[in-house]
């Protein structure tokens, strides 16, 4: 029998005692197309994120889109995915996520399936609200890489070292990107439209690297 505890903030709600198959079931159901879940081993939250979550997550994937176009970086983007593994019960949707260095490998790939194909290179996770499920450990358990966390402030780069997340000063992922010009960018939003904001980086982009294509 599944029990409800509500939590506060950004309408998060949490079911404890979930079978996987209700878990699935659940997921599944269009009707909840717009709710984000975590689940971890017969916990399972809803999310329902915020106009502030989803303004930072996309202005974020458009600054990735607008790098790695201008550095001409292969790169399969699957936003938010559902990725998940039932043979270890865990399940998440990243804000987006990207195949980078594996990107040859999985560009064939219509579906993906972690239980057999590679899991992404890197996930992003914006967090203006806290959640009651830690994720780290579930990304850190699906095997990505590389996790960028943002709080609405400053924008954290970790990477996969021996089953642990340990912070880093730069991606590995994408080496090279500008993690203090895409905070500054964030910290724009809602006083500078959407268009301005993405062009000006791009303008940017192509300004500081030479090796940007300008296309």
């Amino acid at each position: 029998m599944a029990t409800v505890a509500p939590v506060s903030h950004e309408s998060h709600t949490v079911l404890y005692e979930v079978s996987w198959r209700t878990y699935l079931e659940l997921r599944e159901n269009l009707e909840n197309y717009h709710l984000r879940m975590t689940y971890d081993q017969g916990a399972l939250e809803f999310t329902s994120p915020s106009a502030r979550h989803k303004g930072f997550s996309r202005i974020l994937d458009l600054l990735i889109s607008d790098w790695t176009e201008e550095l001409n970086i292969p790169v399969r983007g699957l936003r938010q995915m559902t990725c998940k593994r039932e043979d270890i019960a865990k399940g998440l949707e990243p804000d987006d996520c990207y195949y980078v260095q594996t990107e040859p490998e999985m560009r064939n790939k219509l579906e993906v399936d972690l239980a057999v194909d590679l899991p992404p290179d890197l996930a992003i996770e914006v967090e203006v609200s806290r959640s009651s499920i830690k994720k780290m450990p579930i990304y850190a358990a699906l095997g990505i890489r590389e996790l960028w966390r943002y709080d609405g402030q400053i924008l954290r780069i970790y990477e996969l070292v021996d089953g642990q997340y340990q912070s880093r000063e730069t991606s590995q992922c994408f080496p090279g990107f500008p993690v203090g010009k895409a905070e500054e960018v964030l910290q724009k939003i809602s006083t500078i439209d959407d268009t301005t904001l993405v062009r000006g980086f791009r303008r940017w982009v192509r300004k500081t690297y030479p090796e940007a294509t300008g296309d």
